[in-house]
């Protein structure tokens, strides 16, 4: 629990004290697991496992090669992993596009095709709970 009140922009507290130092990369995860109820890992739905589905999220990159994205994270909502904390890994793809595909804004819906396998990933910014290597990355109109 934080015992000083800071505001957004401000090196000081009210009471004019500094702010604590950062919190190390992988901290925030650590506190989060150590929260009742997230000793267990979320279940992953099955019924999909090895079937060819087409699904649509929000992309959160993880790699990139020139101006195609070939790794990324789908989301199930805008700013996922990255202006919040992650969802749980039953509601994250780690999604593989080995042609890559072009994005024409962060923040636009897209639709994955290809095989769904209940295969979990780790990356730096979250862990999922499902693999999909894509055959098809379109971008939907909003």
């Amino acid at each position: 629990q934080p015992n000083r009140t800071f505001f957004a922009g401000s090196t000081k507290s009210e009471d004019g004290q500094p702010p604590p130092p950062p919190m190390p990369e992988g901290k925030f995860m650590a506190i989060k697991r150590r929260q009742p109820g997230s000793d267990r890992a979320p279940e992953v739905v099955t019924a999909f496992n090895g079937k060819r589905v087409q699904i649509g999220g929000y992309v959160v990159p993880l790699d990139f090669e020139s101006t195609k994205i070939k790794e990324f994270l789908l989301v199930p909502f805008v700013g996922a992993c990255i202006h919040v904390p992650p969802p749980p890994a039953n509601q994250i793809i780690y999604v593989k596009a080995a042609d890559g595909f072009e994005v024409s804004g962060s923040f636009d819906p897209v639709t994955v095709t290809g095989v769904l396998k209940t295969e979990p990933a780790f990356t730096g910014l979250a862990d999922t709970g499902y693999t999909i290597d894509a055959d098809d990355v379109k971008m939907m109109k909003q």
